[in-house]
């Protein structure tokens, strides 16, 4: 517990640094055209949940990139239906607990107008990539961690599953219709 909370620390003092472009006063989710996804997934089921809805985005003209933080020792054999997932394994992360892989600093830096955080259990790592993310808005699972992360937050419980969470966090996302 100690080292999950300098873990944190020092992951906060790193976003205080970190530059951000907000975009929160004037988001419609009918100009979104990039969405970045991160959760973490302890099933197969949990991922076939994140691409269904990757897929929606998808045919409402949106693109979209996902990193799944899966919590096994092999990759997922899954059908990745031209999605662009990448995943990251408990052995890739370092001693504080962020990822290591290199495709996560892109991820990172690239200002998606929307990041949508589906983790339901603070997993560290998915933390990390949602607070370092240049993202111009952030949407999450409400929690006192996550109040400095996000510009948009979802009180889900988590005895909740993850389809409960896309399924809230679509029909908050179409409430953002109108314009400024």
């Amino acid at each position: 517990m100690i080292f999950k909370n300098v873990a944190r620390f020092l992951l906060k003092r790193k976003v205080k640094a970190a530059t951000r472009i907000k975009r929160n006063d004037h988001f419609r989710f009918p100009d979104v055209q990039s969405v970045g996804i991160v959760f973490s997934a302890d099933t197969i089921s949990q991922i076939e949940s994140i691409k269904k809805y990757m897929t929606t985005l998808n045919n409402q003209g949106k693109r979209v990139s996902a990193i799944c933080f899966y919590q096994s020792k092999e990759l997922p054999v899954i059908n990745h239906s031209g999605l662009i997932i990448d995943f990251v394994l408990p052995k890739e992360v370092d001693f504080w607990g962020a990822p290591k892989p290199s495709f996560i600093e892109g991820f990172i830096e690239n200002d998606f107008d929307l990041l949508i955080d589906f983790d339901i259990n603070e997993v560290f790592p998915v933390e990390y990539v949602s607070a370092m993310s240049k993202s111009l808005f952030k949407v999450g699972r409400h929690t006192k961690i996550n109040e400095s992360i996000f510009d948009f937050m979802l009180d889900i419980d988590e005895a909740k599953d993850i389809n409960y969470f896309i399924e809230q966090t679509d029909s908050y996302l179409k409430m953002f219709n109108k314009a400024a």
